[in-house]
């Protein structure tokens, strides 16, 4: 019982915080269904191949940022020798406990909260503290998903902001002004 009221505080502490609610907009089933399509690039989900392109894809393009969203596709990353500047993930991957040693990659740990179908304005806060260095984890309790819209709103030009698909692949966000602008225009309509 006191894990539900627990997320229960959470939950009505991030409503009341929230910057981006997914669920609470006019515009709900257009938006998450735009939300489902990769914002980037996709590279077809064949690992190791799909790293091993994406590292091509790094050296060729020589992005000013690496940041990755999710677990899946930040330990795929570690371990094809990408290192991001900022990794975000929720020791979940496709709503299932997915654990490995991601601190010891990473030279600071940031923790936020962020529950499901929502951006708090805790957890932009905290990514735009940690996307300004290099070698830094964000560590969020609740769900990383809709982070990726931050990511992509406050990196620099030219990034690479990357995440994963379930049975799909590995978009690459390559993140011009265009693409900045998009998402600017995303979070108008989830407010």
């Amino acid at each position: 019982m006191q894990l539900k009221s627990d997320k229960l505080l959470v939950l009505k502490k991030a409503k009341k915080e929230r910057l981006f609610y997914l669920r609470s907009n006019a515009n709900f089933k257009s938006l998450r269904k735009k939300l489902k399509k990769p914002l980037g690039m996709l590279i077809p989900l064949e690992h190791p191949y799909s790293t091993d392109y994406l590292k091509e894809l790094i050296s060729f393009l020589k992005p000013t940022q690496i940041i990755t969203v999710g677990d899946k596709i930040t330990l795929a990353a570690i371990e094809r020798g990408i290192k991001p500047d900022l990794a975000i993930i929720d020791k979940k991957a496709e709503r299932k406990d997915f654990i490995f040693e991601a601190r010891k990659y990473f030279k600071t740990t940031i923790e936020a909260e962020n529950p499901p179908g929502m951006i708090t304005n805790e957890a932009h806060e905290k990514i735009k503290v940690a996307i300004k260095d290099t070698g830094n984890l964000l560590e969020v309790k609740g769900e990383e998903d809709l982070l990726t819209l931050l990511a992509i709103k406050e990196s620099k030009i030219n990034a690479f902001v990357i995440y994963g698909i379930p049975n799909l692949g590995i978009s690459v966000v390559y993140c011009t002004k265009y693409k900045k602008d998009y998402v600017d225009k995303i979070f108008l309509r989830g407010r």
